[in-house]
């Protein structure tokens, strides 16, 4: 039985990643093993909401971002044990653990310092890192929560979020950006690519 590969699909707010997502599935079945965005069950869920008309508080960007880190850390090491159960060749992650080093203002190796990680080690569980420009780059007009009623942030807050983001997996061997752009097949088209060259043996659900 083959080890199973991982992938992180990541970005600013905005990028794609759901739409992405949700292709990859219809295409590969139970091929794929995707774990959602935990900080969108969190905040849909679970944690208290921002309230823009209330004064900011920093303590709700920590206290999230750690119960986010400790989720997807727990998930990335049981998609790698259900995986491997069940051979199931491709697991994919809407967003990894240093996503949250974007939301925090500080670089992946701090935050793997601050949560007690080994920052290389961190790493090691993704075998490629997918960078989705988020929309606000090129149409800030156009950004906004309706496909993602957690989404908070403004557009400009979207552009600095997706820089820090690229920023914190900075070191990873295998970290591709793709740009924001008007025809969003172009997009498809180059994921579905990498996810080929990162798994062939499932060319022939992505052509």
């Amino acid at each position: 039985m083959n080890q199973p590969r991982s992938f992180v699909l990541n970005g600013g707010p905005q990028s794609g990643k759901s739409t992405l997502f949700r292709l990859l599935e219809e295409a590969l079945g139970r091929q794929l093993l995707y774990y959602p965005e935990v900080a969108s069950v969190l905040l849909g869920d679970l944690w208290p909401t921002v309230n823009r008309e209330a004064s900011y508080h920093p303590a709700w960007v920590r206290t999230l971002q750690r119960g986010i880190f400790h989720t997807q850390r727990g998930l990335e090491e049981l998609a790698q044990a259900v995986a491997a159960a069940d051979n199931i060749p491709l697991i994919g992650h809407d967003r990894g653990v240093f996503d949250n080093a974007g939301y925090l203002g500080v670089t992946g190796r701090e935050l793997a310092k601050y949560f007690g990680e080994s920052f290389d080690g961190l790493m090691s569980n993704y075998d490629l890192v997918i960078h989705l420009d988020t929309l606000a780059t090129i149409d800030p007009a156009a950004f906004g929560n309706d496909t993602n009623a957690t989404r908070y942030e403004t557009p400009e807050e979207a552009v600095l979020l997706d820089e820090r983001i690229w920023n914190a997996y900075e070191g990873h061997p295998h970290h591709v950006r793709i740009q924001a752009t008007d025809d969003f097949s172009e997009k498809i088209s180059t994921v579905f690519e990498l996810i080929t060259a990162l798994c062939p043996t499932l060319a022939a659900s992505l052509t």
